[in-house]
């Protein structure tokens, strides 16, 4: 029984080495280079049909305590302010396009493995990011009371290993933002066609 125990006791450290080994070897990388800032130069303006198109946050970030959002190398509220300034045109007699980012939040949640064996090694690890913007677009137009509103809400969620080095990590939360970013472009255009697109058409 003494023998058999040792054989086994032998072939775990092996493998432990083994895994240890492995998630020492992924966190070798290149060096970190300079992220580009997220910009919209590539999307021509849409053009509403609206006099004025007004930028507000209905939000305060110090409210969430889990909220990280900031840390992000493309900071998701900066990124909807510089979207809405380049990309929503007045051009209409009248009205108005208020754009109000109602709230932003990336929540963190470290993901474990299943098997107490590989949790307490320490491999397999993941920070798992769950996102959400919420915009409102409240439209005022002539001989209408109150207005309109469009209530859109984006949601992603994105996993990253742990071994991964700090430079990957960070191309992958800028990748997250931008692919975000489609998706609010996607939905903001998709509202704004429907109700209230000036005649100057619709183009991309």
């Amino acid at each position: 029984m003494v023998v058999f125990f040792m054989r086994h006791l032998f072939v775990l450290l092996i493998i432990a080495g083994g895994l240890i080994g492995i998630g020492g070897c992924t966190t070798s990388t290149p060096q970190a280079k300079p992220l580009p800032d997220i910009t919209f130069a590539h999307m021509p303006p849409f053009p509403v049909n609206v006099a004025v198109v007004n930028i507000e946050s209905g939000y305060d970030p110090a409210q969430d305590s889990r909220d990280i959002s900031s840390g992000f190398p493309a900071p998701p509220d900066v990124a909807l302010k510089s979207y809405a300034a380049h990309r929503l045109q007045p051009a209409g007699p009248s009205g108005r396009l208020t754009f109000i980012i109602e709230n932003v939040f990336i929540h963190q949640t470290l993901v474990k493995p299943e098997g107490d064996f590989v949790g307490w090694l320490g491999v397999g690890r993941e920070d798992l990011y769950e996102a959400e913007m919420k915009i409102r677009m409240h439209i005022e137009t002539e001989g209408q009371s109150g207005g309109t509103d469009s209530v859109l809400a984006i949601r992603r969620s994105l996993s990253i290993p742990q071994s991964y080095s700090v430079a990957e990590k960070e191309q992958e939360k800028f990748i997250f933002i931008e692919m975000m970013m489609k998706d609010v472009d996607t939905a903001v255009t998709s509202a704004l066609k429907d109700k209230m697109v000036s005649s100057s058409g619709y183009g991309r």
